[in-house]
């Protein structure tokens, strides 16, 4: 019996009818001519789209200050242009085969329907799994951009409400069948934003029949390319029962925290048709989880003030021998935080404040002065975003950029100051890549800690201090400072390794290899992330550079596709 290769149908209007579903691959050389057509028409389709200005700001679009306009990848990336045809039948005996192991963890890959068609992993999410549960009674979202003929089809027939919490203009309606039988039971909550700030936070929290709540902290806004193209990250809490009791203030952290988090919008139907509904659940399953959010009131501490309380008593914690290491990963990174001196934030003061160097309100040392301080106390900085070789050469090429923005040949001394003075920026081991997803870069936001023997090399499993999952990127709108607040709704989970160890590995190694010699101890947390342990700095050999989403590159990717910018 032949083969059958699969080949999913593109949305765009240029490219319909140009595939067939299923193709047997004796045909193939008919559907590379077809294939070639394709890429024709979204070619064409690129050529018409205007980068530079937007009237909806994207998801990921850095919300600067000193920002006069904002990137366009609304209508770029939010399109349903032709999915990456896989030209060869996978061997699935091969060396990066998917082998279940026994180990668990709350953090999931977002199964990508163009990447991962032929994986099975316990390790994967998906949103029909999400919104498809059976018992599912009621859902509320929290996201950027909504398209509802993706999102809506994700739901069983019976669910009894939706609610969607959202920025004004950030809804694209509704038009397949599937998601129209469904809008009886849609509720919008909408409100509007100031300029060059977003409602970017990323959360589900559901009901089910039984009165039991998950939440669920996606890292894409619910949309079919952000789900499928980069890659994807959702944190999964457990099943949470209906509280015997009612809502104390104080016997749950977490659900303080999230409270306090709804009230900053001061929205009556917020009040009524949310807050009411998470006083009804037992938080005591997350007592190890810490809430963590950014919001615009100025009447409570968020952001970057909020987690320098919690997180505290870093330089305390030095001792000889020992090096201190905070990684960021990040989709963007915003302007220096100050025109005058480049100062970037998670350099000039993130690290600083969280280790203790400076207070929340001291004024931010000098590069000089903190290189030195960073060197004494043995500091190591690592910043992982794409390199433009990265995005080039993964499988879906250019089609993955458009989420990732850092426009820094408007500050090359920023850039210079991360690059060469700190050797800040680190990609993932092409070495180590799986073979389905390989370089594609990760629309995800993490923040860590680790400590290590000095000169210790970092491996493929690594200790963590803390770790903070969150959709906030590396920017002053998101974060705010010590001293000024986020402009930006944003939420996020921290963890922290006391009682219970807190342990990182690659969902490259227990998701595409063989990690059944990886034993995780009773009672540890395990944090998994979508590079590859360890990354490794950028190669001046190799003439590695940051991706800049507004340059002009004259390249064409691994599929012969121009960048779409020129």
């Amino acid at each position: 019996m032949p083969q059958i290769v699969s080949v999913p149908s593109s949305q765009e209007s240029q490219v319909k009818g140009c595939l067939k579903t299923n193709v047997v691959l004796g045909e193939i050389g008919r559907l590379e001519m077809e294939i070639s057509e394709c890429r024709r028409a979204v070619a064409e389709r690129w050529s018409k789209v205007e980068y530079r200005q937007t009237q909806i700001k994207s998801d990921t679009a850095e919300c600067n200050d000193d920002s006069a306009v904002s990137t366009d990848v609304e209508g770029y990336s939010d399109e349903r242009v032709l999915k990456k045809v896989k030209r060869e039948v996978i061997d699935l005996t091969a060396s990066d085969e998917e082998i279940e192991t026994p180990i668990s963890s709350d953090f999931k890959l977002v199964r990508s329907e163009v990447l991962d068609s032929n994986v099975a992993s316990s390790h994967f999410i998906s949103f029909d799994q999400i919104f498809g549960d059976k018992t599912l009674k009621k859902s509320i979202l929290f996201s950027y951009q909504y398209e509802l003929d993706f999102l809506l089809a994700r739901f069983h027939g019976k669910v009894e409400e939706i609610i969607l919490v959202a920025q004004t203009g950030t809804i694209r309606p509704s038009s397949a069948p599937a998601a129209i039988a469904l809008t009886d039971r849609l509720s919008i909550i909408e409100f509007n934003m100031p300029q060059f700030t977003c409602h970017h936070s990323k959360m589900v929290i559901n009901f089910y029949d039984d009165g039991s709540c998950r939440i669920f902290m996606p890292s894409n806004n619910f949309t079919y390319a952000e789900a499928n193209y980069p890659q994807q990250v959702c944190w999964c809490s457990p099943r949470l029962e209906r509280a015997r009791d009612a809502y104390v203030r104080g016997f749950s952290a977490f659900q303080d925290s999230l409270l306090d988090y709804l009230g900053t919008y001061k929205l009556r139907k917020i009040s009524e048709r949310v807050v009411s509904s998470i006083k009804t659940v037992d938080f005591s399953p997350l007592q190890d989880v810490t809430f963590v959010f950014s919001s615009p009131s100025n009447e409570i501490a968020s952001g970057l003030q909020s987690l320098a309380k919690i997180i505290s008593g870093g330089a305390r914690d030095e001792a000889g021998g020992r090096a201190y290491h905070y990684l960021c990963q990040s989709s963007t990174i915003g302007a220096a935080v100050s025109k005058k001196t480049h100062a970037n934030l998670f350099t000039h003061v993130f690290i600083p404040i969280l280790h203790g160097i400076i207070s929340p309100k001291s004024k931010l040392l000098s590069t000089e002065a903190l290189l030195n301080e960073f060197k004494v106390r043995h500091i190591v900085p690592h910043l992982v975003y794409p390199t433009v070789e990265e995005i080039r050469t993964s499988p879906l090429g250019w089609l993955c950029s458009g989420w990732f923005h850092f426009n820094y040949n408007r500050d090359m001394a920023h850039y210079n100051m991360l690059s060469k003075q700190f050797s800040v920026f680190r990609k993932q081991d092409s070495r180590r890549v799986s073979q389905n997803r390989r370089t594609t870069p990760s629309h995800s936001k993490f923040y860590m800690k680790f400590t290590t023997e000095l000169e210790a090399e970092l491996g493929t499993s690594m200790g963590l201090d803390w770790c903070l999952y969150t959709s906030s990127n590396l920017s002053r709108t998101a974060w705010g400072t010590g001293t000024a607040r986020p402009r930006n709704y944003e939420v996020g989970v921290l963890l922290k390794a006391g009682a219970r160890e807190l342990i990182c590995r690659s969902f490259t190694d227990v998701t595409y290899r063989d990690s059944s010699n990886f034993k995780l101890k009773p009672n540890s947390q395990l944090v998994l992330v979508p590079f590859t342990l360890p990354v490794i700095p950028y190669d001046a050999k190799q003439a590695d550079e940051a991706f800049c989403m507004s340059k002009d590159y004259d390249l064409n990717d691994i599929d012969g596709m121009p960048y779409p910018h020129n």
